[in-house]
C-alpha cells in the first residue's frame, strides 16, 4: 500500500472518529502542576537562599475535532535574599492536532527556552513524522550573569566584612521525540495486526530537558598600609549543581477495546478514543561549598587575623528515575 493511500485512509477514518470528540466533555486530562520541588542549600543568614527549582505541568483535551494539549518542564537556579535568578531553562510541547487538515503541516510545536531566548523551535509536519520518528538532541554551555551577594561579617564586631559575586557555567540541553503512527502501519508501510485487529492511530511527543553545571565566586582585594599591614579578602570554593532531568510525554489517538477482534462482525464499534500524559524525572549529585575569607598580616609576615566562613554549601542527593504522573483517559 502506498504512503499516500495510508494517509488518505487515516484522514478519512480519523475524521469520522474525531468528529464526536466535542461531545465528550469529560475527554480531558488536566493535572496542572505535577511537580514543584525546590532543593535548598545551607546558606549564611545574610545570603538567605540558594536553590534549584524544578516544575512540570500540562494538560490534554479533545475539542472540535482536535486534540489540544501542552507540557512544560522548567528548571531555575536562584540565589540571594531577593531570589535573584541565575538561570532558567524550559522545554515545551504545544499539541493541537487536527487530522481533518489534509496538509497536516500544523499542530505540533516543540520549543526549548533559556531565559528570554528560544534557541530551539521545531514544528514537524505529518509527512515528516510518517516517514520517520523525530529524535532531536541539543546541548549547550551557558554562562550565567554574575550576582552580587550581600557583605558577610567575619568577626563578632562586624569590622571585617567580605562581599562577593557568584556566577555559573551551566550545561543545558534537551531531547525531543515525536511520531505519528497511522493505522498500525510501520514506516515501511506494512500493516500490523494483533489477534486480527488493526493497530491504533497515534500521535505523540516527548520533551526531556536537563541541566547541570557549577557555581563559583569572584572576589579578591589586597590592601597594603605602608608595608606595615596587609589585608586580603576573597572567596574560594565551587558549588556543583544537582543534575536534573524531567521528561514530559503527551499522546492521543484511537485505539481498540479489549476483545475488539470479536466485535469486528457485529454492529458494536471496536474502537475507543484515548489521551495520555506522563512525567518522569531524576535528580542526583550536587556538592561543594563557597566560602569567604579575610586575612590580616603584620609586616606581611605575621597573621594577626584570619577567618573564613561558608556562605553556601550542600550535600549530594540521589533521587533515582521516578514517575511523577501517568494517566490515560479512554472515552
Amino acid at each position: 500500500m502506498k504512503l499516500i493511500n495510508i494517509k488518505k485512509y487515516f484522514i478519512i477514518s480519523s475524521t469520522l472518529l474525531l468528529t464526536t470528540f466535542s461531545a465528550h466533555t469529560t475527554a480531558n486530562l488536566s493535572p496542572k502542576n505535577v511537580l514543584n520541588k525546590a532543593h535548598k542549600a545551607q546558606t549564611n543568614k545574610a545570603i538567605k537562599n540558594f536553590k534549584q527549582n524544578r516544575t512540570a505541568k500540562g494538560y490534554i483535551y479533545a475539542s472540535e475535532n482536535k486534540l489540544i494539549g501542552s507540557t512544560q518542564e522548567t528548571f531555575k537556579v536562584t540565589v540571594g535574599p531577593h531570589n535573584t535568578q541565575m538561570s532558567s531553562v524550559t522545554g515545551n510541547i504545544h499539541f493541537a492536532f487536527d487530522p481533518t487538515q489534509a496538509a497536516c503541516t500544523r499542530g505540533l510545536h516543540l520549543t526549548y527556552s533559556i531565559g528570554a531566548s528560544t534557541p530551539i523551535s521545531i514544528s514537524p509536519s505529518c509527512d515528516n513524522l510518517l516517514h520517520k520518528e523525530l529524535n532531536y538532541d541539543w546541548s549547550h554551555t551557558i554562562a550565567s550573569p554574575e550576582v552580587t551577594l550581600p557583605e558577610v561579617p567575619l568577626d563578632g564586631l562586624g569590622i571585617f566584612r567580605v562581599g562577593a559575586k557568584v556566577g555559573g557555567a551551566f550545561n543545558v540541553g534537551a531531547n525531543f521525540r515525536a511520531g505519528l503512527k497511522i493505522g498500525g502501519f510501520e514506516k515501511n508501510n506494512d500493516p500490523i495486526y494483533q489477534q486480527g485487529v488493526r493497530q491504533p492511530d497515534v500521535i505523540y511527543a516527548t520533551a526531556s530537558p536537563w541541566i547541570s553545571g557549577s557555581v563559583t565566586g569572584k572576589a579578591y582585594a589586597a590592601v597594603d598600609f605602608l608595608g606595615m599591614k596587609r589585608i586580603e579578602k576573597g572567596v574560594k570554593g565551587r558549588l556543583n549543581l544537582i543534575n536534573m532531568s524531567t521528561e514530559g510525554h503527551i499522546e492521543g489517538g484511537i485505539t481498540y477495546k479489549p476483545g475488539a477482534a470479536s466485535l469486528l462482525n457485529t454492529n458494536e464499534n471496536p474502537y475507543q478514543y484515548y489521551t495520555k500524559l506522563k512525567w518522569t524525572g531524576s535528580a542526583k549529585g550536587g556538592d561543594g561549598d563557597i566560602s569567604l575569607y579575610c586575612d590580616v598580616k603584620l609586616f606581611n609576615v605575621w597573621n594577626i587575623f584570619s577567618r573564613s566562613t561558608k556562605v553556601i554549601s550542600w550535600k549530594p542527593i540521589y533521587e533515582t528515575q521516578k514517575t511523577f504522573y501517568e494517566k490515560s483517559h479512554y472515552f
